[in-house]
């Protein structure tokens, strides 16, 4: 509609003109070497426009026919385009094919023909990469990063090749420069936050942690696990640095996220106690043994009252097992504190409700008993079964099956963070159960060991 008003309009315009023209016709005279030639305006304009529109022809000609001829700069750039896509295309069936020499020639030839394009890094790359040469991977991947269109997938391939050389600081520098082009990019935000992790970096996976949860990479409940964790090992670390106030605080904000962290809750009953405050300490323990009982929680509300009687121990662990009374871990709680309080039929009583896990701990705690009624022959032979098989309880990782003595932030056998929960091993599965030597640099403590344990979470990592 608009293009037709402009017509138009223009038209108006010329008929206008035409019309003023005519009405005042006027003459032109012209001299040159001795020629004369007189004209009225009117002829003169149309001249004029006629040479206008010749030229405009003329010139439109010899472009039609410039851009045809074998030799044009047209035609050339039109052939090496063709010759590239075909190299390209027969590449991509090489390396399909595995043929590495003929993958890694076509890819040389498309990337001299079409420099430009990033699928031709991309191909070359893959071409490098079936030849086992890195400096031309690097290369190419260096070249995509330098282009606006695809350094994002530059940069993520110079990442993979800094890992695989060992070269992790370099590694962690390039994917904070991807993650600055795709802030909301899953690849990128993982990456960025396993390397945080990876180097006990807490704070710097704590703050990329809230970028993940907005973009939607990590659900809110797997987020606040990781939260829960992140921030337990932040008070670790306060609490080897001396920092008391900071340990405490952090611990505490780890446990309101996660109260189901036993060597958390653990410590912040520890620190809090430290402080003078008994009643939250005991408060917390209470908290984390309904969330999950451990034997951490145990022997942390034990170190409330450390010199009280057999007896009075029984009440606060019925108390404590009161949170969550059908759990395997209140069962064996009540029945080590009946024991030692010579209740042996309330002792009876938990490990016959305990019976059906398998825990070797039960069968312990049934030899114990019978030999304090006298009957050892029982107590040897349920002694030599616990030994022998049943059920081992651990932190066990829920990505690869390791099970181990103590919590750590990071699976030494999967390199997966934040992935153990406390479960149990059968016999068969007792391969898979690290021995407390080699479980070094791990948060916590064994369920047989006190709570003085090395919580040093910056030892004994692995790379990603």
């Amino acid at each position: 509609m608009i293009r037709l008003l402009i017509y138009v309009l223009l038209i108006v315009a010329a008929a206008f003109g035409a019309a003023w023209f005519a009405d005042n016709p006027g003459t032109v005279r012209m001299e040159w070497l001795g020629y004369r030639a007189e004209t009225s305006m009117t002829v003169l304009g149309f001249l004029l426009a006629l040479l206008v529109f010749t030229g405009m022809a003329v010139q439109k000609l010899i472009t039609l026919i410039a851009r045809d001829l074998p030799f044009s700069a047209e035609k050339r750039r039109k052939r090496r385009l063709e010759k590239g896509y075909v190299a390209l295309n027969q590449a991509m069936v090489a390396l399909s094919a595995g043929d590495k020499k003929l993958a890694q020639r076509l890819t040389n030839k498309a990337v001299q023909l079409l420099p430009s394009q990033p699928l031709t890094h991309v191909m070359a790359a893959e071409a490098a990469k079936l030849a086992d040469n890195p400096a031309q991977i690097r290369a190419h991947y260096e070249a995509l990063a330098e282009s606006k269109e695809a350094a994002f997938l530059g940069l993520r391939g110079l990442v993979g090749e800094a890992r695989a050389s060992g070269e992790t600081t370099k590694a962690r520098a390039l994917a904070a420069q991807a993650l600055a082009l795709r802030p909301k990019s899953t690849w990128a935000l993982k990456t960025v936050f396993d390397f945080a992790v990876a180097s006990a970096d807490w704070g710097d996976a704590l703050a990329v942690l809230e970028k993940a949860e907005r973009a939607g990479v990590f659900e809110k409940p797997l987020a606040k696990r990781h939260r829960g964790a992140l921030l337990y090992c932040q008070a670790v670390e306060a609490d080897l640095a001396g920092d008391e106030p900071s340990a405490r605080r952090l611990s505490m904000e780890s446990v309101d996220v996660r109260p189901d962290l036993a060597p958390a809750v653990a410590l912040a009953a520890k620190l809090l106690q430290a402080a003078g405050q008994a009643m939250k300490a005991e408060k917390r323990i209470l908290s984390g043994w309904a969330a999950g009982p451990h034997p951490l929680l145990l022997k942390a509300w034990f170190a409330l009252a450390a010199d009280e009687p057999a007896h009075m121990r029984l009440k606060r662990v019925e108390t404590l097992c009161a949170k969550n009374p059908a759990h395997l871990e209140s069962h064996l709680a009540l029945a080590d504190a009946a024991m030692a309080a010579q209740r042996f039929d309330l002792a009876r009583e938990a490990l016959a409700q305990a019976e059906e896990s398998g825990d070797r701990r039960v069968l312990t705690a049934r030899a114990d008993l019978s030999a304090h009624q006298g009957d050892q022959d029982k107590a040897q032979a349920l002694a030599e079964h616990a030994q022998q098989g049943g059920v081992r309880a651990c932190w066990r990782c829920g990505s690869c099956g390791h099970g181990q003595d103590r919590w750590a932030p990071i699976c030494p056998s999967c390199n997966h963070f934040d992935s153990f929960s406390w479960s149990s091993l059968r016999a068969g599965d007792v391969a898979h159960l690290a021995p407390p030597e080699s479980a070094i640099g791990l948060l916590g403590s064994q369920p047989d060991q006190g709570l003085e344990q090395d919580r040093d979470p910056s030892k004994g990592r692995k790379g990603i």
